[in-house]
């Protein structure tokens, strides 16, 4: 495993000590991000909940998120992946949030290229947005798990300051 990755127990463990609340927002990962937080015991003291938000409609109408945005922007944009974090985070009163908006592939969707993923990350009134462009050759599958991981890793390194 690449020394930069830290493991997704580890990641869990770190989460479950400093007993922050956690929410998060996915698009094109599916569940994923919350699937892998799921997998391990004791979640339950620090995940408030994960939400699909898929099509533009769950955008606007669970998170909130401006139509004129997603019109202006497109959803695979540092800006809906900003609003989607920003906005969960508010609606559910959480410490901390991830959000992930993408294209798992194979084709081009609003002009943006498969493999082209945006993570938000939401820490102590801070919203970062990390731009990804992803193996396209990988499977959708295999995106998505990738993406996921990153996601929790990059996650990890802000509430812990590592650079």
């Amino acid at each position: 495993m690449n020394k930069n990755i830290i493991s997704i127990e580890n990641i869990i463990k770190n989460l479950i000590s400093k007993k922050y609340k956690l929410i998060t927002v996915e698009s094109a990962t599916c569940g994923q991000l919350a699937n892998m937080i799921g997998s391990f015991p004791g979640v339950s003291i620090f995940y408030i909940g994960g939400l699909i938000t898929y099509s533009s409609s769950t955008k606007i109408n669970m998170l909130k998120i401006k139509k004129s945005r997603i019109s202006k922007f497109g959803t695979i944009s540092a800006e809906i992946a900003n609003d989607m974090v920003k906005n969960a985070v508010k609606k559910y009163n959480a410490d901390i949030g991830i959000s992930i908006t993408g294209n798992a592939g194979p084709d081009n969707i609003e002009n943006k290229p498969n493999g082209l993923f945006f993570v938000g990350i939401y820490y102590q009134g801070f919203t970062q947005v990390h731009k990804l462009n992803i193996d396209q050759n990988l499977s959708r599958n295999e995106k998505r798990n990738l993406v996921s991981q990153i996601a929790l890793n990059l996650m990890y390194k802000t509430i812990n300051n590592i650079k």
